[in-house]
């Protein structure tokens, strides 16, 4: 293209951007206008097949700064992907084209819009991509305010350290953020600095001209991520707009529009561009997992039977590398605690299945997500208490239609010496917010060992809970289990309370029955190993025979399991029991896990002193 239609594109991207935010009377007018000439250039170097959107030669774009997204979609109606009259359904409810883009809108991989994630799902994407041996490069646009967050550097030294070469950084240099001017400004030394301390490629250009930026695109790094620096102006193209404050997400009244069209003069409104396609094709792999869950449980390599003291987390990295073994898609990533989490069996003997993002647990998280969309299958594994720093990748992950495992070991008091901060005590809260997520507690390694194939064949976030003490095995290796599901482990016709627990609990509350028979009190205990879906069909039943539910848990009181049993009696018609909930309800010391489970109130102890309580 030519310095001329370049210049005519640019124009076509601003008029749109203005139209379509002002009919919607909402949307990042300035943030978008910044970065026009970016796009417009790199819409002439983008390699993508529309008509085979799922091929994996494709390039890639995300739109890290997803509030820029009137850009986003009007430069897809550019490349010919989408209609133009598209564009004035902008922000409406039917409307794929929402505030921030997420893949309801069938060209975005990523939900984005909550900053500080896109380069990660990037580096994900492009290790994938490297994996496939891809020709297609990613391209992440990137905001100046965003590199504030701390989860940019994690992606920025994990794509560094992975040798993505197939992966570009455009930051969009602006200087404003939304409510006040970024830390640096226009300082892009200080920028280039950072990311050429991290190993990067860097190129630094004026971002609204054209012969800098097209020259940028030619001079990427073969060995070596490369970040564009592209110094612009917020709001670029309106006067009274550009490098103004209080403008941010701001759509123009009808005069402040009236005003900006005539700046513009005469737009060419449905200039297009030529998009190439790549000259290879390799569609995305099939992404179900498809494990043989007999095969997978019976593959230990010993002989674990009812009543063998195991390890949950050591049956679990046996298991999971016996899987790996028959499914190459499926990759390990880890936030180096592989030896706590046994994830380091699969690391030693199948290290290409394994990938290791250090203290990163946002970036790992976002790796994770980034190559599950090249069709690979990622678990991620790591303590519980450090997933709560992941929680808004995490809850980004869902809203992308990720299909994730992830394990959280080491939860609950029952860790003992290590303190409270190592405590994972709000994981299931956090997972059971998360849509349409899976939830496992086993009570034991050969349950552990059942169910781990059985939640990789499920879709979505999946999360797997362990905790760290090695306890007896409850079940033989024919037992069946399913998600969903539960075990009663205990009952009788004489049956006046039932006991529902999960994880290490469990073991607890059969410990309580034994103190309560040789009472001749009656009572059930139920393993609710699925804490969602909870097993609701097996609770109703239970509350046809009893009155009375103790549940409990070795997590906070608040959003897990006991909330789990008391919403499966929401809106029912079945008889709806007395339950008391015991678990955790202050913030816990060190000690040894039989002394902290007795203080905090999860022990047999306390489970027998309450079902004593309830009977009197």
């Amino acid at each position: 293209m030519t310095i001329n239609q370049y210049e005519q594109l640019a124009k076509s991207l601003r008029y749109w951007i203005l139209q379509m935010t002002s009919t919607a009377g909402s949307g990042h007018v300035t943030s978008s206008l910044s970065a026009v000439e970016l796009m417009a250039v790199l819409a002439s170097h983008y390699q993508f097949d529309f008509d085979q959107p799922q091929n994996m030669h494709n390039d890639r774009l995300i739109f890290s700064k997803g509030h820029a997204s009137p850009l986003y979609y009007v430069l897809y109606a550019c490349m010919g992907a989408i209609g133009f009259d598209e564009l004035w359904r902008y922000r409406q409810l039917d409307s794929t084209l929402e505030g921030h883009p997420t893949p309801r809108f069938k060209y975005t991989d990523f939900a984005t819009g909550s900053l500080g994630m896109g380069l990660g799902f990037g580096s994900g994407l492009a290790l994938g991509l490297s994996r496939l041996n891809s020709t297609g490069r990613v391209f992440v646009l990137l905001g100046d305010g965003e590199l504030a967050e701390g989860s940019v550097w994690e992606s920025a030294a994990f794509t560094s350290q992975h040798h993505l070469s197939n992966l570009t950084a455009i930051v969009d240099v602006n200087r404003l953020g939304q409510s006040a001017a970024t830390a640096y400004g226009w300082d892009i030394k200080t920028y280039q600095h950072r990311f050429e301390a991290f190993g990067w490629h860097v190129i630094t250009i004026d971002g609204h001209n054209i012969k800098e930026i097209d020259a940028a695109f030619g001079q990427l790094d073969s060995q070596k991520p490369t970040v564009i620096l592209a110094k612009t102006v917020k709001g670029k193209g309106v006067s009274y707009l550009e490098d103004e404050p209080n403008w941010h997400g701001v759509a123009l009244s009808e005069p402040d529009l009236d005003q900006a069209l005539c700046e513009l003069g005469v737009v060419q409104t449905d200039l297009t561009v030529k998009v190439a396609a790549p000259k290879k094709t390799m569609l995305l792999p099939d992404t179900t997992v498809a494990i043989n869950v007999v095969a997978s449980a019976n593959s230990l390599g010993r002989n674990d039977k009812e009543g063998e003291v195991l390890s949950l987390r050591q049956v679990f990295g046996q298991t999971l590398q016996q899987i790996c073994k028959q499914n190459e898609k499926i990759i390990v990533f880890d936030g180096d605690v592989a030896n706590s989490t046994f994830t380091a069996l699969v690391r030693d003997k199948l290290p290409d299945q394994f990938v290791e993002t250090y203290i990163a647990e946002q970036q790992m998280i976002d790796g994770a997500v980034g190559i599950s969309k090249a069709g690979f299958y990622p678990v991620v594994a790591t303590f519980a208490a450090f997933l709560t720093r992941a929680f808004d990748q995490i809850r980004m992950s869902a809203i992308s239609n990720a299909n994730l495992l992830i394990v959280g070991t080491h939860t609950g008091v029952s860790i003992g010496q290590d303190g409270p901060s190592q405590m994972g005590l709000e994981d299931v809260a956090m997972f059971s917010s998360i849509h349409q997520s899976t939830i496992i507690c086993p009570a034991d390694a050969i349950s552990t060992a059942k169910l781990l194939p059985e939640l990789l064949n499920q879709t979505g976030i999946k999360y797997l809970r362990l905790f760290r003490p090695e306890v007896p095995a409850l079940y033989s290796m024919d037992e069946k289990f399913e998600v969903g599901g539960s075990k009663i482990l205990r009952e009788s016709a004489a049956d006046v309370v039932a006991i529902i627990a999960s994880g290490v609990t469990v073991h607890e509350a059969l410990k309580a029955y034994e103190m309560l028979k040789n009472e001749n009190i009656a009572v059930k205990v139920v393993d609710a190993y699925s804490i969602k879906p909870i097993d609701t069909e097996t609770l109703h039943q239970i509350s046809s025979q009893v009155k009375y539910f103790v549940t409990v848990e070795d997590h906070r009181l608040q959003g897990g399991l006991g909330d789990a049993v008391l919403n499966a009696f929401v809106g029912s018609k079945s008889i709806i029991p007395h339950i008391t909930k015991l678990g955790i309800d202050e913030i816990p010391r060190s000690g040894k896990p039989n002394q902290l489970m007795d203080k905090y109130g999860i022990s047999a102890k306390t489970i027998y002193d309450t079902v004593k309580k309830i009977r009197s």
